[in-house]
């Protein structure tokens, strides 16, 4: 076995002398290495070929009403668009909408077959009876710019012939902390940043204790992490933007001018590709007389706002989609005030349970129908 002791000998030594080269020419020629970061452009999306469950947590379900807790199963093609139970990869070759916005239109905790950008293929069908084809680019925390980073990098290439947007909460929690959709937390950036050390050892621990060690329990600890880090401000990143909180009026213009000129170029671009672009309305439950939904903002807000100034701020997003949809002679389907205001459909602030999904579904459809009947009709129910 002595030949198997040499080996490891001469193995070792050569690591060894490899090093010192390194560690010497570091001392010798130090312009030449590289620690930066590497940038790029944030396109937020389930990865592609994804197919998997989420199910909502405990600490979750305790800030909803008529959740059931349960499995959600969500898949993705090829691009990262959200599959309904009826797509395939087939089915998007030829495509007529896609719906872009956050988690509201993601409709992660509905089941697969009644999310509304894909309920919708159910609800209404093209012209010559084919069932339509709608792709769901939807994506948790996304704001305005995201949908419109995401409509450049993988909308325009489906050559869709409408374009839907629904954007007012992410873009509001944005903007009521900092003047820009740049100047941003990093988990909001639109250009983000990671050290290349990132993918090294400790990611690979990390995920490796994730996956392998606390796969089922994880969704909980990660939702205790995150609240007692947000209730304490552990967060750094965040914690600047919160000691920094602007007032009422800095914030109300803000919102106007940002939010505004972001929905105006998903317009433009759309229309510069040949895409009608239909801008709507975001459903909610944000209003005075929801104590449920004022207990938890007031429980878990950080920001400095009141809810008074809040339920008028978000009141103002949508106001601005309407704004935007007359100035630009743009489609709006207003499901602000399409979709009642309640526990029924919508369960929390803003996100629908299955029966909300279904209604939004056939609002839309109906719309459809009645603006675009030279493409649309309603399917026989």
């Amino acid at each position: 076995m002595s030949w198997i002791k040499t080996f490891l000998l001469a193995f070792i030594l050569f690591l060894l002398t490899l090093k010192t080269i390194d560690i010497a020419w570091g001392f010798i020629s130090p312009s030449e290495r590289v620690n930066g970061s590497v940038r790029s452009i944030s396109l937020r999306e389930i990865p592609p070929n994804t197919e998997s469950y989420t199910t909502p947590t405990t600490y979750y379900l305790s800030r909803t009403e008529n959740l059931e807790k349960k499995n959600y199963k969500y898949r993705t093609d090829s691009n990262g668009f959200i599959l309904g139970k009826a797509n395939s990869e087939k089915d998007s070759a030829k495509v007529d909408i896609i719906f872009f916005g956050g988690s509201t239109t993601q409709c992660i905790l509905v089941d697969e077959d009644i999310r509304f950008p894909a309920h919708i293929s159910d609800l209404i069908t093209r012209k010559d009876g084919a069932p339509i084809v709608a792709l769901n680019a939807g994506m948790g925390a996304s704001n305005s710019m995201h949908s419109l980073i995401s409509l450049i990098g993988k909308g325009l290439p489906k050559r869709p012939k409408y374009a839907f947007l629904m954007h007012a909460i992410n873009d509001l929690t944005l903007l009521e902390l900092v003047p820009s959709y740049w100047d941003a937390p990093t988990d909001r950036a639109l250009v983000v940043s990671g050290q290349r050390e990132d993918f090294g050892f400790k990611y690979f621990s990390f995920n490796f204790i994730k996956q392998v060690l606390i796969p089922n329990t994880w969704p909980e600890y990660k939702y205790i992490i995150s609240n007692i880090a947000s209730k304490y401000n552990v967060n750094l990143d965040h914690k600047k933007y919160k000691l920094s909180s602007r007032n009422y009026i800095e914030i109300r213009r803000s919102v106007h001018d940002q939010f505004k000129k972001s929905l105006i170029s998903f317009v433009e671009i759309s229309r510069a590709w040949g895409i009608e672009p239909v801008l709507m309305t975001q459903f909610n439950r944000i209003h005075m007389g929801d104590k449920f939904i004022q207990e938890v903002y007031e429980k878990d807000s950080q920001t400095g706002i009141n809810w008074d100034d809040f339920v008028s701020l978000y009141a103002v997003m949508n106001e601005i989609t309407r704004e935007v949809a007359r100035e630009k002679k743009v489609t709006l389907i207003d499901l602000d005030k399409e979709i009642p205001s309640n526990s029924k459909y919508i369960y929390d602030a803003v996100h629908l349970n299955g029966e909300g999904s279904k209604l939004v579904g056939k609002v839309i459809a109906r719309r459809l129908s009645e603006r675009y009947q030279k493409d649309f009709s309603l399917s026989a129910q």
